[in-house]
């Protein structure tokens, strides 16, 4: 509310009235010949009282949060977090010049000192966990180095594969620093390709292609999530805009975030979009290839079955060559039958004689 206060000689009285931009501050009764520079004055006052009211707001809370960290005795994600959250707030209103330089300067010198503070507690903190992390990574390396030496002398494979399985297990539990979790993952990701490629090594198309179709999927999976993040938070920054029970200024800056999300939204549909175009090309050609490998079995099966077919017209042939065989006089049965042959002949000859 703003006060005036109306005097004479005689008597004076105080009138309030509301802040409103849309609204005369001018008493009644009272006029000016420079109403247009009199109506933007007003303006520019209403803006310089929002916005120190804005800056009080953020240094009140910032004092809060200042507090609340001077007790810390240690590094606490949840707090760095939170001035994360408050300087984007305060970050906002700087870009949106709601916020004049000396108050935008004040509240970021402060919070750079929060910051710090925060700083000198990861860092304490850091250093103790790196120590641990290396110690880990060097149990862990001594692991993996002994499965590639044994891969390298092609031992049981699949027993091979199954210990960098558990490995990797164990290494996805393990408390690493992002520079040593690295390393090791590209280590160890070679180590499952060298031994997938000693166990399979003619790695058909058709496998890479099931397995392109099933990161895409697992893809699409994360991006609908994501969406569907971005619009459980922009349904809420609508509900806070229409509340009602919040000022201009920050109804203002959730209307920026709300467009900001809403963007977004926009940019990942069309990603996703993009992404099912790709996956029904894919499956489309992997139809195209389960048809012709269905085709090449039922080939392959014919031809077998023909082959025993054959097989067995062979087999069945076999017993009537050798019924053809036992019919066919052996050497010794034709001497004997040659031999009766004359002996009749001679009968023969000798009734033939007498007569």
């Amino acid at each position: 509310f703003v006060h005036f206060s109306e005097s004479n000689a005689e008597n004076s009285s105080v009138r309030e009235s509301p802040l409103s931009a849309s609204k005369s501050l001018v008493p009644d009764g009272i006029s000016s010949d420079k109403a247009e520079e009199l109506g933007r004055m007003q303006t520019e006052w209403i803006f310089i009282v929002l916005s120190t009211k804005l800056f009080r707001n953020y240094e009140s809370e910032l004092n809060e949060l200042k507090d609340q960290i001077s007790t810390l005795t240690q590094y606490s994600k949840e707090k760095w977090d939170v001035m994360k959250n408050f300087w984007a707030k305060v970050q906002t209103q700087i870009n949106e010049k709601n916020l004049f330089r000396e108050h935008s300067n004040t509240l970021k010198n402060q919070t750079n000192v929060l910051f710090a503070q925060l700083k000198k507690l990861r860092s304490a903190q850091d250093a103790v966990f790196e120590t641990s992390a290396k110690e880990i990574y060097d149990k862990l390396m001594l692991k993996l180095i002994t499965l590639e030496e044994s891969t390298k002398q092609n031992e049981n494979l699949n027993k091979i594969f199954g210990d960098l399985k558990s490995l990797q297990l164990e290494f996805k539990n393990a408390k690493l620093t992002r520079a040593l979790r690295t390393k090791f993952w590209d280590r160890i990701d070679i180590a499952f390709k060298t031994v997938k490629t000693k166990r399979n090594p003619e790695s058909t198309p058709q496998g890479r292609l099931t397995r392109r179709i099933e990161g895409l999927l697992k893809a699409i999976e994360k991006m609908e999530k994501s969406i569907a993040k971005d619009e459980r938070e922009l349904k809420s920054q609508n509900k806070r805009i229409n509340s009602g029970d919040v000022s201009q200024l920050e109804t203002q800056l959730r209307e920026v975030r709300a467009k900001l999300i809403k963007e977004r939204i926009d940019s990942k549909s069309v990603k996703l979009k993009d992404m099912y175009k790709t996956l029904k090309e894919l499956e489309a050609k992997n139809a195209i290839n389960i048809a012709e490998a269905e085709k090449v079995k039922k080939a392959n099966e014919e031809a077998e079955k023909l082959k025993e077919k054959e097989a067995m017209k062979e087999k069945e042939a076999m017993p009537e060559k050798k019924v053809e065989n036992n019919n066919v006089s052996s050497p010794v049965i034709a001497s004997e039958k040659k031999a009766e042959k004359p002996e009749v002949s001679d009968v023969i000859v000798a009734e033939e004689e007498e007569e």
